[in-house]
C-alpha cells in the first residue's frame, strides 16, 4: 500500500472551504476507504517525511485545531505554498540561553516552560533563572526545528521533564498550544507550578477568578469591549488553584488590597523554591 500517495490524495481532495484535516482523520479516512489498518503514528510519520521533501505538496498548519488541539495538515493546492521563516530567525531566543545552557551538567533535570511565544521576554528572563537553578530550561523556540513534528517534539519533553511551569499571561490564556501543554502536565507531573504575570497588579487573576474573560485588558466602560480570544484555559486554571499538585508563583509583586487576592498571595511562593522543593 502506498502510503504516501494516500496521504496525497486524500488532502488534494479535500474543499478550499475546510482545507485542513489531523493525522487521526487522514488515518481514519484511509482505513475506512482502504480497509487499511493504519495508526496514528504511522500517519504522522509519513505527513512529516512529505512535509520535508523538497518540492512537498503537503503543508501543516501554523495552528492547531480548535476542537482538539491537534495538529492540522493540508495540500498546497487548497492551502498555498509553505512559507519558510528567514533563517536569521530561527531559534533566536537561544542565544538568550547559551551562556546559562553551557555551565549545565550534562545530568541536568529540566524544565518545561509553557508559555505563549508572544511572551518571548518574560521566558527569556525565567529560563535564565531556572538555568542558575542547576535546571536546563526546555522552551518550544530553542528546541522544536523548523519542520520537527511539534505534537511529538512537545510531548517527548513533557515525558523527559522533571519539572513543569506554565507561564500565565493574557497571551498564555489566549493560547490553544500553552492550555493543550497545561492540560497534559496535570497527566504527567506530581507537581505543576503555575507563574502568574503580576504586571497589572493582580487584574488578571481575578478575572480568573471571577470568569471573566481574561485574555484582554478591561477597556473603560463605553469602549467596545474585545471579543473572547479562543482557546482560553481560564477555567482549567481556576479549577486547578486548590488542586493538590499546584504550586503557585507570582512574576513580581501584587500590590492590589482586593481581599480576594490574599489566599493567592499567601500561597505563594518564589520560583526557587518552588522548583527545589
Amino acid at each position: 500500500m502506498d502510503v504516501d500517495r494516500l496521504i496525497v490524495n486524500t488532502l488534494q481532495h479535500l474543499s478550499k472551504e475546510r482545507p485542513w484535516m489531523t493525522a487521526r482523520g487522514i488515518k481514519l479516512r484511509i482505513n475506512r476507504l482502504y480497509r487499511a489498518d493504519l495508526t496514528i503514528d504511522d500517519i504522522s510519520d509519513e505527513l512529516v517525511a512529505l512535509e520535508s521533501l523538497e518540492e512537498s505538496k503537503i503543508r501543516r498548519s501554523k495552528f492547531p485545531s480548535k476542537k482538539t488541539l491537534e495538529e492540522l495538515w493540508g495540500h498546497v493546492t487548497n492551502v498555498g505554498e509553505k512559507e519558510v521563516p528567514p533563517s536569521d530567525k530561527t531559534n533566536h531566543v537561544d542565544l538568550f540561553f547559551e551562556d546559562e545552557i553551557a555551565k549545565l551538567d550534562i545530568e541536568a533535570p529540566m524544565c518545561f516552560l509553557s508559555h505563549s511565544h508572544k511572551d518571548e521576554e518574560a521566558v527569556v528572563r525565567v529560563g535564565k533563572e531556572v538555568a542558575g537553578l542547576g535546571i536546563y530550561p526546555w522552551t518550544a523556540e530553542t528546541e522544536i526545528a523548523f519542520g520537527d513534528h511539534i505534537n511529538n517534539s512537545i510531548r517527548e519533553a513533557l515525558e523527559k521533564s522533571k519539572y513543569f511551569v506554565v507561564l500565565i499571561s493574557r497571551n498564555a490564556l489566549a493560547s490553544r498550544w500553552t492550555g493543550k501543554e497545561f492540560i497534559g502536565a496535570y497527566m504527567r507531573f506530581d507537581k505543576v507550578i503555575l507563574l502568574f504575570d503580576t504586571s497589572d497588579n493582580g487584574q488578571m487573576i481575578l478575572d480568573i477568578l471571577d470568569n471573566r474573560d481574561s485574555t484582554e485588558p478591561k477597556f473603560a466602560p463605553d469602549q467596545p469591549q474585545p471579543p473572547k480570544a479562543e482557546g482560553q484555559f481560564a477555567p482549567q486554571i481556576r479549577e486547578k488553584l486548590a488542586d493538590a499538585k499546584t504550586v503557585i508563583c507570582l512574576d513580581g509583586e501584587i500590590t492590589n488590597p482586593d481581599e480576594r487576592l490574599k489566599p493567592i498571595k499567601a500561597s505563594a511562593v518564589p520560583l526557587a523554591k518552588a522548583l527545589k522543593s
